[in-house]
């Protein structure tokens, strides 16, 4: 579970750079108080490239961030994502949803390609609060919906295996824990008059 947020680390770690904005140059516009193109450089190539609102010299309002790694559309606060956004990280990983000081925060969509997709809370870039966690690739997990704390199923939770059993209960630590019922599958298929078909 925790794979996709070191991409969303890599992808912040990679902006931190960015942001302070080593050598901006406006390519058009108002890029101090107003709406313009600038360019990032650094030892005389392009890294970034911002298109939106500036106040103050510092991307603020809505815009577009393109750099090798990472692609970002939406909101922007004092030079980092903030508000509503769609990011697109190194090695294909997606986030729309809400970011907070660059960081993905409040409610959102991750998808790791072949890898899961999560749909619900998100806390400091990790899973917080109610949300489904679909894996595509895992041997063992096929879904989980409940809670999350901090990257990890916490609390009251279902998850589906891909053996057909289902465990309905409370989880600590990314762990079943407490009181809980584990069942399987006998029958997933058609049925007629109430009886499987075999």
């Amino acid at each position: 579970m925790n794979s996709f947020y070191t991409i969303i680390l890599l992808g912040l770690f990679v902006l931190g750079p960015i942001w302070a904005q080593k050598t901006p140059k406006c390519i058009s516009g108002n890029c101090q108080n107003g709406t313009g193109l600038r360019y990032i450089y650094e030892n005389g190539r392009v890294i970034a490239k911002y298109k939106g609102s500036f106040t103050g010299g510092q991307y603020n309002g809505n815009g577009q961030l393109l750099q090798i790694g990472f692609k970002y559309r939406g909101g922007f606060r004092m030079g980092k994502p903030h508000g509503q956004g769609y990011a697109i990280y190194k090695g294909g990983a997606k986030y729309k949803g809400g970011f907070v000081n660059g960081k993905p925060e409040g409610s959102g969509i991750y998808i790791v390609s072949g890898v899961s997709a999560y749909k619900g809370g998100v806390r400091a870039g990790l899973y917080h609060g109610k949300g489904i966690l679909v894996y595509y690739n895992d041997a063992k997990f096929r879904k989980y919906t409940g809670y999350f704390a901090n990257d990890k199923r916490e609390g009251r939770g279902v998850m589906e295996y891909k053996n057909g059993e289902v465990y309905d209960g409370e989880w600590r630590g990314d762990m079943r824990n407490g009181k809980g019922k584990l069942s399987k599958v006998i029958h997933s298929g058609q049925w007629r008059n109430d009886r499987p078909v075999k």
